[in-house]
């Protein structure tokens, strides 16, 4: 059962967590906010799909290194995923809590950092690796969402290769 209080210029949510602490949320502005906060905090609790927020605090620095550990993959691709990982994914996120993660951070990071220095190719493999981690720490209950999720990043088409029309080919091989 989650509850609201009344605090110094706002509100806070406090619930018991399944080890039996009681775990609160502060900063709401509103006593509508925090109840319809408890209300979704018991909807999730009942439906089993509730995500401890002490596991949202994980960085995601520590979270890459235990998706490393456990992820196999073709050597030349945990190459190409270590580069990722060294060159952009850290410069930006080190230190970063997974439920800090946001979408827009994530869209405003691909679309003003990484398209303009990268290839489009580049900056799409970049984004698969980044939602892939983050896609499995939804799997293992650390955050609710993949904040990568859905993300709607429009690349450029590849421009269509040059080919021969008949008339070149015909030419080609008279010659």
């Amino acid at each position: 059962m989650a509850w609201v209080e009344k605090r110094r210029g706002g509100f806070r949510v406090r619930y018991r967590l399944d080890d039996g602490t009681i775990f609160t949320e502060s900063g709401f502005a509103t006593q509508d906010e925090a109840e319809d906060r408890a209300a979704d905090v018991e909807s999730d609790q009942r439906r089993r799909r509730f995500t401890d927020p002490r596991l949202a605090q994980t960085t995601i620095d520590e979270w890459i290194r235990a998706w490393s550990d456990a992820h196999h993959a073709a050597d030349v691709t945990l190459a190409t995923y270590d580069s990722h990982i060294r060159n952009h994914i850290l410069p930006r996120w080190s230190g970063t809590a997974l439920g800090d993660i946001a979408r827009i951070e994530v869209k405003g990071w691909v679309n003003k950092k990484l398209r303009p220095n990268l290839a489009d190719k580049t900056v799409r493999d970049i984004l698969v690796l980044f939602s892939m981690i983050l896609g499995e720490a939804v799997d293992e209950g650390l955050i609710g969402a993949n904040p990568c999720r859905k993300l709607r990043i429009s690349f450029d088409e590849r421009p269509e290769r040059p080919h021969a029309s008949s008339d070149e080919v015909d030419a080609l091989a008279a010659g």
